[in-house]
């Protein structure tokens, strides 16, 4: 007969194994910290980051977000990685310009969400099988917007960055597109190049995502009283010149985030998890920028726009 004071020795150490056991597997199981890293000068990052914590918070996670903004350069981004090596992410959400190549490189031990607009780098992320990636507005999508709120529009520009091999492959199957890659030294001299290629002949041109903003406001200057829509893909692109932004809904991006970290964190492959597409876009309508393009906005697109800037009014 085995003594009682036996059987609860026995029941506590079982009790001491169960209780290491569940807390081993509730940190296994909840991201305890998630590093963010955001362009510093994005003017959505914030709202990405907004959608990423709401999102996390409906699932009912709360970890603490290690943030860092890092500029365009390859040393701000390095040093970013070191500091969430040091803090011990257990993941990293890397934010559009600064999803790239190097954070999915330089952090093989560390799983990835990249929350990138642009959809064209999707593939290109996923290389290496450590990462999972929520798409923005796919090229297709994008110049079916466009003709669909510019009656009339038939044949788009598109400007391709120089080097957006994947990008210019992808246009180049679209019907209806011309594609002006930029190459220069400067903004003004690749505004220069793609104008002459587009115009005349396109009835809008597109900016995909990766055009730089410094770009954008020079192509818009280049256009200047041409009667030809600009349309960009930034809010950045807005605030440049383009009469028109389309993009994606960056607390979208954010939410679709945090929905592909609970899953890595709860043990999926992120090399197996599909890609995530945002599926809320925005429009936006700059009306002065419009003027000066000589373009003038249909009703219909002011009336679909969620913003719409309009002239100053003059009080006299």
């Amino acid at each position: 007969m085995i003594r009682p004071v036996r059987i609860a020795v026995v029941a506590l150490a079982l009790a001491f194994i169960a209780s290491v056991l569940g807390a081993g597997s509730a940190r296994g199981a909840g991201p305890r910290r998630i590093g963010v890293i955001v362009p510093r000068d994005g003017a959505d990052a914030a709202e990405t980051r907004i959608g990423l914590e709401s999102g996390l918070a409906a699932a009912g996670q709360s970890p603490e977000l290690v943030l860092r903004a890092v500029g365009p350069g390859e040393t701000d981004t390095a040093a970013a990685l070191a500091e969430m090596r040091v803090e011990k992410v257990d993941l990293i959400v890397a934010v559009g310009d600064a999803a790239g190549a190097q954070v999915r490189d330089s952090a093989r031990e560390i799983p990835v969400v990249f929350a990138a607009t642009d959809a064209s780098l999707a593939a290109e992320l996923r290389v290496g099988g450590n990462a999972c990636v929520v798409a923005g507005l796919g090229s297709g999508a994008a110049l079916a917007d466009v003709r669909r709120l510019l009656p009339g529009v038939k044949r788009v520009g598109v400007v391709v960055p120089a080097g957006a091999a994947a990008l210019a492959k992808e246009l180049r199957g679209e019907a209806d597109v011309t594609v002006a890659e930029s190459a220069g030294a400067t903004p003004e001299a690749r505004a220069a190049a793609a104008v002459a290629k587009l115009v005349p002949g396109a009835d809008a041109v597109w900016l995909p995502q990766s055009v730089p903003d410094a770009d954008a406001a020079a192509i818009a200057k280049a256009m200047e009283g041409r009667g030809v829509p600009l349309v960009g893909s930034r809010r950045a692109h807005l605030d440049a010149g383009c009469a028109l932004v389309l993009r994606s809904d960056p607390r979208d991006l954010g939410s679709l985030a945090a929905v592909l970290a609970r899953d890595v964190l709860g043990g999926a492959d992120p090399g197996k998890l599909a890609v995530r597409s945002a599926k809320r876009r925005l429009v936006e309508v700059n009306v002065p920028a419009a003027r000066l393009l000589a373009f003038r906005p249909p009703l219909t697109l002011l009336a679909w726009a969620d913003t719409v800037i309009r002239p100053r009014t003059v009080l006299r």
